[in-house]
């Protein structure tokens, strides 16, 4: 639920660095249909063509595909890494400091 999602961002430091939270209750269906990711584009302001999702689960994969989105999977241990291969990521990254010097590079 996106009120558990806001108590730990806000636990951990980040919801500051947020404009936007989605949890399954803010979207008619959850993932693996698109709508929580549609649903935050809208309330961004962003089209799906100029979107990066980052995600850990081929659920994630197939929610990015369905919403037209570029998407990059990190794994986590919540599937295993050639599952994820398998599923079809635009990019398949190895680790999270990989995530972040990327993210260093599109600022």
């Amino acid at each position: 639920p996106v009120a558990f999602t806001r108590e730990l961002l806000d636990h951990l430091g980040l919801a500051p660095y947020l404009s936007v939270v989605v949890g399954p209750e803010d979207a008619p269906r959850p993932k693996p249909a698109p709508d929580m990711l549609r649903t935050a584009l809208e309330r961004l302001g962003v089209a799906p063509t100029e979107a990066i999702y980052i995600g850990d689960m081929t659920v994630d994969i197939a929610a990015a595909r369905a919403a037209g989105v570029t998407i990059w999977v990190v794994p986590t241990g919540s599937e295993e890494r050639d599952v994820l291969a398998a599923a079809g990521p635009d990019r398949l990254l190895h680790d999270l400091n990989e995530l972040a010097a990327l993210a260093d590079r599109l600022s």
